[in-house]
């Protein structure tokens, strides 16, 4: 037999669903009433204008660079003088622009003792030193080096005071070095003989000395020929034995070129005959007998020639007739008289 179960739908529970409904009903038109309320409200509008940017700042005018002033380290201005000897020692003035006192001085890298100062009272801005003096030490003849004070590696700069200051200011230089001479002094001794060919042959034994001066750079040379009286020992007609004292004086320098080991000079002068005898008895002579003509001799070397050590040198010459000789003149002149005389001479250096 099934179980009868209580309904749902009985009189109390039939008048509460009633009343909630009720109330649900009034809650949805309160609701609806409200929203219809609300959407036919007007609605305000709010317009914002937007803020203007910001307007940018004015660009800031360059500032000028101030007018430079006097330097507080040491400036080269000027360099008196601008040169000098390789060797240093000279003083040197250098012209600079700075408050306070040049420290070091350094010439091509080598300190330079300072040993004067000049300077100027600048009122309230101090005391200016306007130039420094010193002992230039020795160089490399021949270069041009930086001067620099305190050690400034900018020797000067691009302006002072509105003022360009070019880098040679401060550009010292050594005078090159002197040239070595071109000449060279000589002295030798002389030895030979000269031979007569006129019609009284025979030997005239020479002694004297050669001083010259060459100039090593042409091989030109000039100098004094210098030879001792002598006596000549003769034979006329190569049967009469004659005596003659010879005097050879030069006129004009000795003078020729040396090219290599071959040497080339030329003399000239007189040749003197003080005394000519034959058979013993003198027939000519005193001061005044000599040859008509100057004497050109043309010497050349007949060996190799060297400066230091001499060498032989031999040549022609002739000899004119003879004046002032007295009353016999003309009867010996054709003895001596003639051309094609021989001269060979020894030049040896002396100490």
């Amino acid at each position: 037999m099934r179980e009868s179960r209580p309904s749902a739908f009985t009189r109390p529970n039939v008048a509460r669903i009633a009343a909630s409904v009720a109330v649900l009903a009034a809650f949805s038109g309160a609701v609806t009433t409200a929203a219809q309320a609300q959407s036919e409200a007007p609605v305000e509008v709010l317009l914002s204008t937007p803020s203007p940017s910001p307007t940018p700042p004015a660009p800031t005018p360059p500032v000028p660079a101030p007018t430079p002033a006097i330097p507080q380290a040491p400036i080269v201005k000027s360099l008196s003088p601008a040169n000098g000897p390789a060797a240093g020692g000279n003083e040197l003035v250098i012209g600079n622009s700075s408050y306070g006192r040049t420290h070091t001085v350094t010439i091509g890298g080598v300190p330079a003792e300072i040993v004067g100062r000049t300077t100027v009272n600048n009122g309230e801005a101090g005391t200016l030193e306007t130039a420094v003096t010193v002992k230039v030490p020795a160089g490399t003849p021949g270069t041009t080096v930086d001067v620099i004070l305190d050690n400034r590696t900018s020797l000067t700069p691009p302006s002072f005071g509105g003022i360009s200051l070019p880098t040679e200011l401060s550009k010292y230089t050594y005078d090159a070095a002197p040239e070595e001479p071109s000449t060279v002094d000589l002295a030798y001794g002389l030895t030979g003989n000269a031979l007569f060919k006129t019609l009284a042959k025979g030997v005239v034994p020479l002694n004297g000395s050669v001083k010259a001066t060459l100039d090593t750079a042409s091989g030109a040379f000039t100098g004094a020929l210098a030879i001792d009286p002598g006596t000549a020992k003769l034979n006329a007609l190569g049967l009469i034995p004659v005596s003659a004292k010879i005097a050879i004086e030069p006129t004009e320098p000795l003078s020729g070129t040396l090219t290599g080991t071959d040497l080339a000079a030329a003399a000239k002068v007189r040749i003197k005959l003080p005394s000519v005898s034959v058979l013993g008895i003198q027939l000519v002579g005193g001061a005044n007998c000599q040859a008509k003509r100057i004497t050109s001799v043309v010497l050349a070397s007949t060996d190799p020639f060297s400066p230091a050590a001499g060498g032989r040198v031999a040549g022609t010459f002739s000899l004119s007739d003879l004046t002032g000789c007295g009353a016999l003149t003309n009867l010996v002149s054709p003895l001596t008289s003639g051309s094609g005389n021989l001269l060979a001479v020894n030049l040896t250096p002396k100490a």
